[in-house]
């Protein structure tokens, strides 16, 4: 891979954003959509006001992406996961007795597959549960998954722990038909069904074959997030892209050449009735900034104190939970 300017990157992404007129900016211009994106997404984003939290599951996989940004020998055992969840558990605790009412927000995610680790999902949705009984709340929670194991007993698990939220990693499966049915269940028992991939050439057509699909089920969301380069995936991403250009935001990542906008121009042209987000390397500045920008705000009219400041047009997806 060859190093490239991260000034120029951004100025080549500028000049092909300016050709498509329905972009939506909000964040500083650090967000880039069309569409009301997932409610998961605003954490990035905006702060004020938003009190989330985000369960550990574990590390183990049972897939083998080449462009995992971690390392394919770890396990469990030698990341220390059992004590790493028990402490993630107990601060998940100590968050819910702290808030007074303020937590809104769980996600579930880790190293690895959430759902090879549904005893953890259990314990936190039962403190989750407890704490909305005691405020006569909702709690939005979103889950990263591959989508192997998301099949009926699963997503039925699922909805007991009361998820709101499913991200499927499709392209983890190789596109596979086993886990677009698991998505199409999922939509069909009401989850809010997110299709988020990394923005990689070798998944493009892919990703074009499945959009016709992916709108026929109802998906809520397409994510499209450019790719980390990391020690654990760099040999991988260097022999599949000897040409690519890797720059340097706050993170590594791999230039998609395009592909996120090709993609969203296709949703444009063939009127897709999913959101889809540009989820590029600035998103990183956002999450890791310790202020965001103040010129970005949810008008999501569902409690006043995730609502403080109310000057945005732009809303987020609306999701009675």
């Amino acid at each position: 891979m060859i190093k490239a300017s991260r000034d120029e990157i951004i100025k080549e992404k500028e000049v092909r954003r300016k050709q498509i007129k329905e972009l939506e900016y909000h964040a500083n211009n650090d967000l880039i959509h069309i569409g009301k994106i997932s409610r998961g997404c605003r954490a990035c984003f905006q702060r004020n006001g938003i009190d989330q939290f985000s369960v550990y599951t574990g590390v183990e996989c049972n897939a083998n992406c080449g462009y995992c940004y971690y390392d394919v020998k770890r396990n469990d055992n030698n990341y220390g996961t059992k004590q790493k969840i028990s402490d993630n558990l107990a601060n998940l605790y100590f968050q819910i007795m702290m808030s007074n009412g303020g937590l809104r927000e769980i996600s579930y995610n880790s190293l690895g597959e959430t759902l090879m680790y549904p005893a953890v999902i259990s314990e936190a949705s039962k403190m989750i549960k407890r704490y909305q009984e005691d405020y006569n709340i909702k709690v939005y929670s979103h889950l990263y998954t591959n989508g192997i194991l998301a099949d009926n007993d699963m997503l039925d698990f699922l909805k007991d722990c009361e998820v709101t939220e499913l991200r499927f990693h499709h392209s983890a499966s190789n596109f596979s038909d086993k886990v677009l049915n698991n998505i199409k269940m999922a939509k069909e028992k009401g989850f809010v069904v997110t299709i988020e991939e990394p923005s990689l050439p070798e998944n493009k057509d892919k990703i074009i074959e499945h959009l016709p699909i992916y709108n026929d089920i109802g998906i809520n969301h397409l994510d499209l997030v450019e790719c980390q380069v990391t020690p654990d995936n760099y040999d991988y991403l260097n022999k599949t892209y000897p040409n690519g250009k890797m720059y340097r935001d706050i993170l590594w990542h791999l230039y998609d050449e395009g592909m996120v906008y090709d993609i969203i121009e296709e949703i444009i042209k063939n009127k897709y009735n999913f959101s889809i987000i540009d989820c590029n390397s600035r998103v990183e500045v956002c999450r890791k900034s310790e202020q965001i920008n103040n010129n970005f705000n949810s008008n999501l009219d569902i409690e006043n104190a995730l609502t403080k400041d109310l000057n945005s047009k732009f809303e987020f997806d609306k999701i009675k939970i």
